[in-house]
């Protein structure tokens, strides 16, 4: 799991502006943090 977490944090880091766990790929919102509620759609 760590590995997993560690591969996604250095994945998502050069577009991420925050330290949120889950960002978003989609243009309109790259880079966005993602909320329980868009998760869960």
């Amino acid at each position: 799991m760590r590995r997993c977490l560690t591969f996604y944090l250095e994945r998502t880091k050069p577009f991420c502006p925050s330290y949120r766990l889950f960002v978003s790929y989609v243009d309109r919102m790259k880079g966005q943090p993602v909320f329980a509620q868009t998760i869960s759609k």
